[in-house]
C-alpha cells in the first residue's frame, strides 16, 4: 500500500526522547513519559510541557512551598523543623528567578546572583525529576551568567545532585562547610553549555 506520510500539524515524540518546542512565552519541553504520579490511582498524562518564564510576584506562593518542600525531602540529614516557607523571599532577594511550568503549574525554578554570576538555587517537584527539567532549568540560569564561567555551591551528601552537576560539565574547584554541611564549590565554563540559548 501506499506510504503514509507523517502529518505536520502532529508532532513526532522519539521513544524516550525529550522534544523542545519553542513558544512565545518561553521554550517548551514534551516528554512521552510524562511526570512520575505519587498517585497509584491516577494515570500521568502522556506526556508532560515544560514551559520556562521569569517569575512574577504571583509565583512567590507557590515557590516558597516548593523551596520549603523540596528542602525538607532532599536534606533528609537535617531537621525539617528548620526549613520554613517565609525562607523562599528572603533567600533570593535580589536574585533573578527563573520558573518552570507544566500546564501552568510551577514544578521547578532556579535563582541566580547575577552581580556573582552564581547558581544560588535549583529545585525541580521530585514527581518531575529526572525528566530533564533540572537541565533545561540550569541551561536558562546560564544567560544570565556573562563573565564565562558560572559558579553554585553543591552538598556533598546530596549525591542526586552532585552527580547531576558533573554529569552537566560541572568541575569541583574547592570544598567547604556551611550550616548544612559540607559542600563542593562548583564551576562550569559557560561556553561549554550546549543549550546555553534558551
Amino acid at each position: 500500500g501506499a506510504r503514509r506520510s507523517r502529518s505536520l500539524t502532529r508532532p513526532f515524540f522519539p521513544p524516550g526522547r525529550i522534544v523542545l518546542f519553542p513558544t512565545k512565552v518561553g521554550p517548551t519541553v514534551r516528554s512521552p513519559r510524562g511526570p512520575r504520579s505519587v498517585d497509584q490511582n491516577r494515570a500521568p498524562p502522556p506526556f508532560v510541557i515544560i514551559t520556562l518564564r521569569s517569575a512574577l510576584p504571583s509565583d512567590e506562593k507557590d515557590l516558597s512551598l516548593l523551596y520549603t518542600e523540596s528542602r525538607r525531602e532532599t536534606f533528609t540529614w537535617c531537621d525539617p523543623a528548620i526549613f520554613h516557607e517565609e525562607d523562599y523571599s528572603r533567600e533570593t532577594k535580589g536574585e533573578i528567578v527563573d520558573v518552570a511550568c507544566d500546564r501552568g503549574k510551577i514544578v521547578g525554578f532556579v535563582s541566580v546572583w547575577e552581580l556573582d554570576d552564581f547558581i544560588h538555587h535549583l529545585y525541580v517537584h521530585r514527581d518531575y525529576q529526572r525528566q530533564g527539567v533540572g537541565s533545561l532549568l540550569l541551561a536558562r540560569a546560564l544567560r544570565h551568567c556573562k563573565s564565562g564561567k558560572a559558579r553554585l555551591k553543591c552538598l556533598i551528601r546530596n549525591k542526586p545532585a552532585r552527580a547531576f552537576y558533573l554529569k552537566e560539565g560541572w568541575m569541583i574547584v574547592e570544598n567547604g562547610r556551611d550550616s548544612l554541611g559540607e559542600f563542593h564549590l562548583m564551576e562550569l565554563k559557560t561556553g561549554t553549555a550546549s543549550a546555553y540559548l534558551f
